[in-house]
C-alpha cells in the first residue's frame, strides 16, 4: 500500500466544499455570484457567504483556484494547473465510487 498516496487522497477530501468548487470550475470560469449560486444549487447542506469566502481564500492561498476581473470589474474564478489536476483526480475517484456495488 502506498501510504503517502493514501494520505494525499485523504487530504483531497478533507475540506467539505473543495471537491464541489473544483468540479464546478473544471470546465468554466465563473463570477463570484455565479459560483455561489452553483455551489448552493449542488450542495447537500446550507452554505453561508462567510464560510464560502473563507473557503475561496484558502483555496486561493493553496493555489487551487485563481481570480481575475472581467471588463465590468467582477471577480472571475478559474482553476489553476494544480486545481485542474486535483479536479481530475476527484473525478477519477468519483467514477470508481459510482461503479462500486452498494453494501448489503
Amino acid at each position: 500500500m502506498n501510504y503517502n498516496g493514501l494520505r494525499k487522497a485523504r487530504q483531497l477530501l478533507s475540506h467539505r466544499w473543495d471537491p464541489l468548487i473544483l468540479t464546478i470550475l473544471q470546465d468554466r470560469r465563473l463570477r463570484h455570484g455565479e459560483l455561489v449560486h452553483e455551489v448552493r444549487r449542488h450542495a447537500d447542506r446550507p452554505l453561508s457567504e462567510g464560510v464560502f469566502n473563507k473557503v475561496l481564500k484558502r483555496m486561493l492561498a493553496e493555489d487551487k483556484i485563481t481570480h481575475t476581473f472581467d471588463s465590468d470589474r467582477h471577480r472571475v474564478y478559474t482553476l489553476t494547473d494544480s486545481g485542474r489536476r486535483t479536479a481530475a483526480t476527484l473525478e477519477a475517484i468519483a467514477e470508481v465510487c459510482a461503479d462500486e456495488k452498494p453494501a448489503e
